[in-house]
C-alpha cells in the first residue's frame, strides 16, 4: 500500500514532491491502521469485560482449568494492551 501510494508521479520541487507524498500515505495508511487495530481504549475495555465474565465463573466453578487458563490469557492480553498504551502516550506527550 506504502510502495504503491509512494511511487506516484508529483510534480514540482523535490521538497514539495516529498511532502505531497507523505500526506498521500498518510491519508491512505489512517483508515487501514483504524480497521486493522481499532480503538484501543475499547479494546481494553472489552478485555476487562471478558475478565470480569470469566471471574464470575471461576467464583462457579473454582477448579475450572479451562477457566483459569482463559483467565490467565486475558491478564496477558490486558498487559500487551496496557503496556502498548502507556507507551503510545508516552510518545504524544514528547511530541508536545
Amino acid at each position: 500500500m506504502v510502495r504503491q501510494h509512494w511511487h506516484m508521479s508529483i510534480k514540482g520541487y523535490k521538497m514539495y514532491s516529498f511532502v505531497k507524498k507523505m500526506q498521500t500515505v498518510k491519508f491512505v495508511l489512517k483508515p487501514w491502521a483504524k480497521s486493522k487495530f481499532g480503538h484501543l481504549q475499547d479494546k481494553i475495555q472489552q478485555n476487562l469485560d471478558k475478565i470480569n465474565y470469566v471471574e464470575n465463573k471461576l467464583l462457579d466453578q473454582p477448579g475450572s482449568h479451562r477457566h483459569n487458563s482463559w483467565i490467565q490469557r486475558l491478564v496477558v492480553q490486558r498487559e500487551k494492551l496496557l503496556l502498548f498504551n502507556s507507551k503510545w502516550w508516552g510518545r504524544q506527550a514528547r511530541k508536545e
